[in-house]
């Protein structure tokens, strides 16, 4: 599958010729796939694997008669990080790994819908999710190997769900420095707006919006390593500064990052969109740098 195909496709369907039916039926023999989402180079695409989707219900015909569509289960879910077709000319995909470039079309024959074997599927789920998924995957030791695909769709799910819905509460936008890149799909984000834990997942921070704030990565980095931290007062959210910030000068005179104490990043008077104050309590008790020593 892969986004931006130019057929009658939305966040929870996907349409396609009747050529591809058997992949699906194929797919879906079990009752449940998982299926990975490709955006082609054309037309600007990024040539990577940009998000992932369940599949249940078997395809039916589309508005269009000559072709089908297929719902997708709970919509999509964007990768934190596209995962490109190829690294350093390795391949995503394994089949293609001693194949020929020139001969690439010929050993996909073509086809936008394919399978892939269930470990290959697994390394681009784990490449495309976030360090925090990593982590809570491979720190699974209760999760025997028979049961880690499965289990990583599960951590997976929460992670994408977590990371969209926390951009879709700051309209996709960096709390702090404004940038963001408003109404594209979410894995366009990549690089630009981040979903960053308050309390962190390794102190049981939960995948809930209210503990979450979308950062650029540059602020994330400087969040999580507490060089800053933010203050909840009534319904406003203010940025507050550690002292190590100008000591190690990553702010001052030529800094083109504006981190000013007391600076207000938020004021909504929708209490749905602000983050848990006892998380921030955790941050700036447990995390924050308080003093420049």
């Amino acid at each position: 599958m892969r986004e931006g195909s130019g057929w009658s496709d939305s966040e929870f369907h996907y349409e396609f010729p009747a050529r591809y039916l058997s992949q699906f039926h194929d797919a879906l023999a079990t009752g449940m796939a998982t299926a990975l989402v490709y955006e082609p180079g054309r037309n600007g695409g990024r040539r990577a694997f940009v998000a992932w989707t369940m599949l249940q219900s078997l395809p039916r015909r589309a508005d269009d008669a000559r072709n089908f569509t297929i719902d997708l289960i709970g919509g999509l879910r964007s990768f934190s990080r596209p995962v490109p077709f190829s690294t350093n000319g390795v391949p995503a995909e394994w089949r293609l790994r001693d194949v020929p470039p020139s001969r690439y079309g010929h050993a996909l024959q073509g086809r936008s819908v394919r399978a892939i074997a269930e470990d290959n599927a697994t390394e681009i789920l784990l490449q495309g999710g976030s360090d925090a998924l990593r982590l809570r995957v491979y720190q699974s030791t209760q999760v025997v190997d028979v049961e880690r695909s499965r289990h990583l769709i599960e951590v997976l799910d929460r992670d994408c769900r977590f990371r969209d819905s926390v951009l879709r509460c700051s309209d996709f936008r960096c709390l702090v420095t404004g940038f963001g890149i408003g109404g594209q799909p979410a894995s366009r984000l990549h690089g630009i707006v981040e979903a960053a834990h308050i309390r962190p997942v390794a102190a049981n921070g939960p995948d809930e919006v209210s503990n979450g704030l979308a950062l650029t990565p540059t602020v994330h980095k400087l969040f999580d390593a507490g060089l800053l931290t933010f203050e909840l007062v009534r319904d406003t959210l203010k940025l507050r500064t550690s002292p190590l910030l100008r000591e190690l000068n990553l702010v001052g005179e030529r800094s083109r990052l504006v981190l000013e104490d007391g600076m207000v990043v938020m004021r909504r008077p929708d209490a749905s969109r602000l983050p848990s104050p006892s998380f921030l309590e955790y941050h700036r008790d447990l995390v924050f740098r308080k003093t420049a020593g």
